[in-house]
């Protein structure tokens, strides 16, 4: 089968959760399938990198994407627009004209597209099914974050964001034939949207059990981790949410504790983060195994978002036991006290932390167990041939009704 694989970002370096997920399911295709890979890059920098994704495609294509500014007439204007601003600034005809190439260059059998704005650039094809591989819904990240606002405008603009995310949603997903979803809250929410949206199935993400290999690293009992790309904006309001309610009351009790937040931060006004003792920002980590590996804990404050936490799989597949919000936590299946400790409340929080300093038994249940549900339920590989087969069955349906 030749699949046309529309990627947000360039699946290598594996930077963040999502580009994790499609250079997993990328790699198991590229085994038995042929994928055109076109994939947006924030700069040229990262073509250096487009070798490695060479090595599982038949082709990479990538498409540099323009961060646009907009007059302030045109903001005022945009607020009558249907469409979201982020989908409209980051629209690129470079990225229309690549598709057009490809889809004219070989016989195209099935397109993938990792979110709903990337779906958009094959909605005028219409001789193979087109799926998305939705890593969140953006509708309810916008919903979450009005719900968490309490002045007048920032509840208005965060309003008015959830209602132009649900309204795009709603009017692009109609028009394609698959979804993949990696959560049955999130397929429940789509289905909420659209009700009659056609095909559709839950495919969580998962990690590489064999890379993920419970080291000898040596343990440090002070260690609290924090991962993730700060850029993204669950990650930065689940970490300053931390900082700033939880960590004051676990130093309470835990007064020598640091908190290694791993990341780029660059272009981010982090100065209240380095406020006060035990906070180090260790910057970019090109493989951060090893630093959750020597944690005592991995901590999941996640207030924002959709889909499901990488950050979570990745700690318990390196037995890292893990506290985590309930919205962090949500789509895994996932238990308080066996595999996870879940608390929603800041002095709840923090005294869930403060327990795995103190009970050892409790820290090696929730590490052997987290250990456990990975290999069970989270093995990248059983997943992504999950992914082909919902590929699969999408192509033969889409050619027996073109009959």
């Amino acid at each position: 089968m030749n699949i046309l694989f529309l990627s947000s970002w360039l699946p290598y370096p594996l930077r963040t959760g999502s580009s994790v997920t499609n250079y997993n399911v990328i790699k198991e295709l590229s085994r038995r399938h042929d994928i055109s890979l076109l994939s947006f890059i924030d700069s040229e920098d990262e073509l250096k990198y487009v070798p490695t994704m060479a090595e599982l495609c038949t082709s990479v294509a990538c498409v540099l994407r323009e961060r646009k500014s907009m007059a302030p007439l045109k903001k005022v204007v945009s607020l009558l627009s249907k469409t979201p601003r982020s989908v409209v600034m980051e629209r690129s005809p470079e990225m229309y004209e690549a598709v057009s190439r490809e889809i004219e260059r070989r016989e195209i059998d099935c397109a993938v597209a990792d979110t709903t704005a990337t779906i958009e650039y094959v909605l005028g094809a219409s001789r193979f099914p087109r799926i998305v591989f939705h890593h969140n819904v953006d509708s309810v990240i916008a919903k979450r974050g009005y719900l968490l606002q309490s002045g007048a405008p920032k509840r208005f603009r965060w309003w008015l964001t959830w209602r132009k995310a649900a309204a795009y949603e709603t009017r692009v997903n109609r028009l394609v034939e698959g979804h993949i979803m990696v959560s049955e809250v999130d397929k429940d929410e789509l289905l909420t949207l659209i009700p009659d949206i056609g095909q559709i199935e839950v495919i969580g993400n998962g990690v590489d059990i064999e890379s993920f290999r419970v080291s000898d690293a040596e343990r440090q009992r002070n260690s609290i981790i924090f991962t993730g790309l700060p850029k993204y904006g669950a990650n930065l309001d689940g970490l300053r949410y931390f900082h700033r309610e939880v960590l004051p009351i676990v130093k309470k009790g835990w007064q020598d504790v640091v908190l290694n937040v791993t990341g780029d931060f660059s272009g981010q006004s982090v100065d209240d983060l380095q406020k006060g003792d035990g906070v180090i920002l260790t910057g970019y980590l090109d493989d951060v195994k090893p630093a959750i590996a020597s944690s005592w804990i991995s901590v999941v404050p996640i207030r924002l978002g959709s889909g499901t936490r990488f950050k979570i799989l990745e700690a318990m597949a390196l037995g890292t036991p893990v506290v985590s919000t309930t919205v962090g936590a949500e789509g895994l299946e996932v238990t308080h006290e066996k595999n996870i400790l879940i608390a929603d409340e800041p002095s709840d929080f923090a005294k869930q932390v403060l327990r795995l300093r103190e009970d050892l038994d409790l820290w090696e249940t929730l590490s052997k167990n987290g250990r456990r549900l990975v290999e069970d339920k989270y093995d990248s590989r059983l997943l992504a041939r999950r992914f082909e087969s919902f590929l699969c069955r999408a192509r033969d349906e889409f050619s027996q009704a073109a009959e």
